[in-house]
């Protein structure tokens, strides 16, 4: 099958659940033969409008984008639907709600199956304004109306949509990706000033929804001793957000900010840890 896929920020993933996702699902997918284009940001991919690379087999389409949030998405969601609709794909594969306001171009004119995986309601997310919100609402009746296929990542959205729009969907859970060799010597933990299994990791991105500042309370309230906790994740427009959380932990030394973690570090801080937690 030829297959397009709109609504990824684009590859390798720096950051992100959908780019992450894409990075694991559709090589795989080149693999057993098919033929993936990935339509991309070029504000994320640093290329020009246009270019091409491959990352694993997955043929990656730079278009033009907007550096202002929210813009930028729209902007890249809209160019790679009409794109998309003038090639002849076998599926359009639309990631979240807000890029899903394009699904009607190629439904309209295109004779590809539209399949959209929602992995939240992102109207929902603190960090947008109203006008984003009601966008990403549209994007999500869009969905609804014009995906032949809806596929949602928790048994909670399955629900959400049969009841809010009748609309039946498939479950498919994400799944945690498969980790590399790591240093078997703890030495980035070290360096952290971390012992293996005496912390706590949160591990995603710092934004209201996830909750780290109640992770951060219930650590602080709790004290436990002889243990740490770590918070590693990148920022996504949430830099306000993220400032006050580092003005809460500013003179606790058992709260440790590692940041955006990747490949060998990130194996070895997920490998040490004594206990996951996700609020």
């Amino acid at each position: 099958m030829k297959i397009a896929v709109i609504g990824a920020k684009g590859l390798p993933p720096k950051q992100g659940g959908v780019e992450h996702y894409c990075a694991e699902v559709y090589p795989r997918m080149v693999k057993q033969g098919h033929s993936v284009d990935l339509f991309a940001r070029s504000s994320y991919t640093d290329c020009s409008w246009q270019d091409r690379y491959d990352y694993q087999g997955v043929q990656v389409i730079s278009l033009p984008s907007l550096s202002l949030r929210g813009v930028d998405a729209f902007v890249t969601s809209a160019l790679g639907a009409i794109a998309a609709s003038a090639t002849k794909y076998d599926i359009i594969h639309f990631h979240a709600l807000g890029p899903s306001l394009f699904t009607c171009f190629p439904r309209l004119v295109n004779t590809a199956k539209i399949v959209v995986t929602c992995q939240g309601l992102d109207w929902q997310r603190a960090k947008w304004g109203s006008f984003s919100t009601r966008i990403i609402q549209m994007g999500e009746k869009a969905a609804v109306r014009f995906a032949h296929g809806l596929i949602v990542v928790s048994n909670v959205l399955q629900t959400y949509f049969l009841q809010t729009y009748g609309r039946n969907t498939v479950y498919i859970p994400n799944a945690p990706a498969r980790y590399g060799e790591s240093d078997p010597n703890f030495g980035y933990g070290t360096q952290l000033g971390l012992e293996q299994k005496r912390y706590i990791l949160f591990l995603g991105r710092l934004v209201p929804e996830k909750r780290p500042d109640l992770l951060v309370d219930a650590f602080s309230a709790l004290n436990p001793v002889g243990w740490k906790l770590v918070l590693a994740g990148g920022v996504s427009d949430t830099k306000s957000f993220t400032s006050q959380l580092l003005e809460k932990v500013a003179n606790n030394p058992n709260i440790v900010f590692a940041g955006e973690l990747r490949g060998q570090r990130l194996w070895e801080i997920v490998r040490g840890a004594g206990l996951f937690v996700l609020p």
